[in-house]
């Protein structure tokens, strides 16, 4: 099985991942503590009474380096909070569109269809995202960006997986200078180097171990169609459980276009998935947008498939909530996760 290699120059133009740090104190309310542990939980779906595992729980190795955001808070409970506007991330500049949201999907499976690839899907994938560190008082009151990228290949009839995570170059969202704190690495640090066996891959099933459905290799509309099914333990899931399932299946796969079609269609299937416009994304690609809402109406997925290829490329979460205690404004980004960018120039 290939490992993972990423050279200083290709690190320094991937963008970011997740925190390896454990979360700080915080000085939050007891509701706002609960809003903001279930929005930034690892793609958590709704509750589901059939389901017979838990994502964040029984797969903590691999969650841990594929969870969509951890927000840090160094706090103290009895000083003033920092202001909203300071720490979020503003959303992609989205433009309307000529196409509605047919004939988006049209288009980019055309592009896909008409394209080159890889004609297997690939047990590998690299994974550009970031976290938010929050300072809520002193001197560094403010947020910090911790980008870092995450290079996993797996092998599911060896039952190994091998995750890398690597630090980028932290940046302020206010554009500032960055502070010199302990919990922010230099830099191309290693932050995580594990070799993990079948725990990294499987879920106690009530037979026995079972491959996690985003492990199990297949194509066409309906077999995806059972993964997100499984993954929720709903026969109807939503198009926020959609979009949030496809970040779990590019976080572990490198699809081919055939593939990433089949997707494309369970998306034109959910009329609560709606094309938002045209944009470009972090790494400065044009990408068509489409986006979904939790049922609670608190947050939002966006996904971004390519313009040039009609793959996708990215995925966006935004916070929508309304609790003035909960350190993220509404309206603001809450993480990224962006997919095919090259290793190497």
């Amino acid at each position: 099985m290939p490992e993972p290699a990423t050279t200083d120059e290709a690190l320094d133009r991937l963008l970011s991942l997740s925190n390896p740090y454990p979360p700080a104190p915080r000085g939050l309310s007891a509701r706002a503590e609960a809003d903001l542990a279930r929005i930034t939980s690892a793609h958590a779906p709704e509750p589901a009474r059939s389901r017979l595992w838990t994502w964040g729980l029984s797969l903590p190795a691999v969650a841990g380096a594929l969870v969509a955001l951890v927000v840090i808070i160094v706090a103290n409970p009895f000083t003033a909070s920092v202001p909203a506007a300071a720490m979020g991330l503003r959303p992609l500049a989205i433009a309307a569109s000529d196409l509605d949201r047919g004939e988006a999907i049209d288009r980019a499976q055309t592009l896909l269809a008409e394209g080159h690839g890889i004609t297997v899907p690939l047990r590998e994938a690299t994974t550009v995202a970031w976290y938010s560190h929050v300072m809520m008082d002193g001197p560094d009151k403010g947020a910090v960006i911790s980008p870092e990228v995450t290079s996993m290949t797996w092998d599911a009839d060896a039952m190994t997986a091998h995750i890398v995570v690597e630090s980028g170059e932290p940046y302020r969202t206010d554009g500032g200078e960055i502070p010199t704190r302990e919990d922010l690495s230099p830099p191309g640090t290693i932050l995580r180097d594990d070799h993990m066996g079948a725990e990294a891959l499987t879920y106690e099933g009530p037979d026995g171990p079972l491959l996690f459905p985003t492990a199990r290799e297949g194509s066409g509309v309906d077999f995806y169609r059972g993964v997100f099914q499984e993954l929720t333990g709903q026969a109807d899931v939503t198009g926020f459980d959609v979009l949030t399932g496809i970040d779990d299946l590019l976080g572990m796969w490198t699809l081919t276009n055939e593939q990433h079609g089949s997707l494309l269609e369970i998306l034109r299937e959910h009329h609560d998935i709606e094309l938002l416009g045209t944009t470009r994304d972090r790494a400065g690609r044009d990408a068509m947008a489409f986006g979904a809402l939790r049922a609670s109406g608190d947050q939002r997925v966006v996904l971004l498939v390519s313009t040039e290829t009609g793959r996708i490329i990215g995925s966006e979460s935004m916070y929508l909530g309304d609790d003035p205690d909960v350190p993220i404004p509404s309206g603001s980004v809450m993480s990224y996760q962006l997919w095919e960018i090259p290793r190497d120039d």
